[in-house]
């Protein structure tokens, strides 16, 4: 083998090519973490809150904008999001109660519970759209 000559200011670069490692996370959220996120999302989309996000500049003042399905104020979408989330958790605590075969007092009460809870989020998001259109409903104010 011949050996060139080389200077010794300049080094050979030494170049060593690996394959990249993709790190997966060893922690990942738990089910139940990532239902209540997506949950939220979900409940935060319905109420309205990407309109306000969007028209934050244009929004009207006031508790509600009687008479508009296209237009909507932030307490119409805080109230709109807390009937869903209460709905949404009696639908959880129904769910609850049929885990609880064993103990029927337990499951009886937790139903019970739950249904209360999805009546009253029913009957109040209808109250806010008996309020927002009443036209739309037959009757007028």
């Amino acid at each position: 083998m011949v050996r060139l000559w080389w200077p010794k200011i300049l080094k050979k670069p030494r170049l060593r090519l690996e394959k990249p490692r993709l790190k997966i996370p060893r922690k990942t959220p738990s089910s139940e973490s990532l239902f209540i996120v997506a949950m939220s999302f979900i409940l935060f989309v319905l109420s309205g809150g990407m309109y306000v996000i969007v028209n934050y500049k244009s929004l009207p003042q006031g508790f509600m904008v009687v008479g508009q399905l296209a237009q909507q104020t932030v307490i119409e979408g805080i109230v709109a999001f807390a009937f869903l989330v209460i709905g949404f958790i009696g639908f959880v605590i129904i769910y609850q109660s049929t885990k609880h075969v064993y103990r029927p007092e337990y499951a009886k009460t937790l139903l019970l519970i739950g249904i209360v809870l999805t009546f009253v989020g029913y009957v109040g998001l209808n109250w806010l759209l008996f309020k927002k259109a009443p036209g739309l409903f037959g009757r007028k104010r």
